[in-house]
């Protein structure tokens, strides 16, 4: 069994309708939350996922959750798996290759009703690669722009993320409808040096539009169907807390500049109506990085971390995919798990080798 890495450079990424009120405009204290360190996660059930005994994940995965089906995309192995939210397996979709049918260097996917498609960077361009959820290809396209991250609006629609400060690109997200041959900017960049990449997948949908956190922005804009920005979250965190000096240098002495000053790295988030769900890292300094989790009530404006330990259960949380009033919920290879903790929430067994490799993870949180 493939240990699965305590890695946020390539961390999950999980997309939930998002609907916050209307007039929300939220300040996040997350300094203060991250000195505090008192987010609390207990888990209260295990869920074990009944995998072919030929499928053995790599490290590196993405996962995300849509219409009550959780996803799993390897990203070394180029393959994605499909689960109910019992654990049960359903299918396997794509494999790794060159071939027209088949996926190389993908960084993303998103699920739109029946469909599931694929992105693949490939320079100034990407591709597009679409299948059904029976895992059938359907198609492939081509983008004409170069990107990391994408979200489907509709079925001639779609909002792609084309990095960090991108010279070949004049905004860091474009909308894109391929039948009218439609490339519309959304968000410009920010400065003209390319420094340090903050966030992996920073787009989630939300209501008819969607939620873009910008790079070196402290705040999450939330966009209507019509490309307005109607609302925002704002935190007091990032590069923006480095001033103007960090903005101006080079990549490489900006990065000097960010280590020997601090900052927070902002990694994936997700949303209900009233959660917010975000990992990063807190960067002291070069040699002393925490791994976090952070919780904000909306509703009541409060905020609260967990830094969490590598090669403990805190591993469990990692990779999340869903969010509610009371729970988080994730996915976990059970090396993360003590057996001690196995066995409270599975039940008493002689041979644990016995049981899943991996689960899925119901946690309580408590701000």
């Amino acid at each position: 069994m493939k240990k699965l890495l305590f890695l946020f450079l390539l961390t999950t990424a999980v997309f939930l309708r998002c609907s916050p009120d209307k007039d929300l405009e939220v300040q996040v204290q997350l300094y203060e939350s991250l000195r505090n360190n008192e987010l609390s996660l207990i888990p209260k059930n295990l869920t074990n996922v009944s995998l072919p005994d030929s499928i053995d994940l790599s490290g590196q995965i993405i996962i995300k959750h849509f219409d009550s089906t959780i996803y799993v995309f390897d990203l070394d192995q180029q393959f994605l798996v499909r689960l109910k939210p019992t654990g049960e397996f359903l299918n396997i979709i794509g494999k790794a290759g060159e071939g027209p049918q088949e996926l190389t260097r993908v960084r993303d996917f998103y699920v739109f009703r029946e469909r599931i498609s694929f992105l693949r960077p490939s320079g100034d361009v990407s591709i597009l690669k679409t299948y059904s959820t029976n895992g059938d290809f359907i198609e492939a396209q081509n983008i004409p722009v170069g990107t990391s991250s994408f979200l489907q609006l509709g079925e001639d629609d779609f909002i792609f993320f084309t990095g960090f400060n991108n010279k070949e690109f004049e905004y860091q997200t474009y909308r894109y409808q391929p039948n009218r041959d439609n490339l519309t900017g959304v968000y410009k960049h920010t400065t003209d040096q390319p420094k340090m990449p903050l966030e992996d997948y920073p787009l989630i949908p939300y209501l008819d539009g969607f939620c873009y956190w910008p790079t070196y922005s402290s705040s999450i804009h939330f966009y209507d169907d019509s490309l307005n920005i109607d609302q925002f979250i704002s935190m007091d965190y990032g590069p923006l807390q480095l001033k103007e000096e960090f903005m101006e240098k080079a990549p490489m002495e900006a990065a000097n500049y960010a280590f020997d000053n601090g900052f927070y790295e902002s990694r994936f988030y997700l949303m209900n109506q009233s959660k917010l769900l975000f990992s990063g890292t807190w960067v002291k300094s070069m040699n002393e990085q925490y791994p976090t989790l952070t919780v904000v009530d909306l509703e009541n404006k409060r905020c609260s971390t967990l830094l969490m330990k590598p090669g403990t259960k805190d591993e469990a949380y990692a990779h999340f995919y869903q969010i509610d009033e009371r729970y988080v919920y994730s996915f976990v290879d059970g090396y993360a798990l003590t057996d001690n903790l196995k066995e409270s929430l599975l039940g008493s067994s002689d041979d644990l080798e016995s049981k899943s490799s991996y689960y899925l993870v119901k946690s309580e949180y408590s701000l």
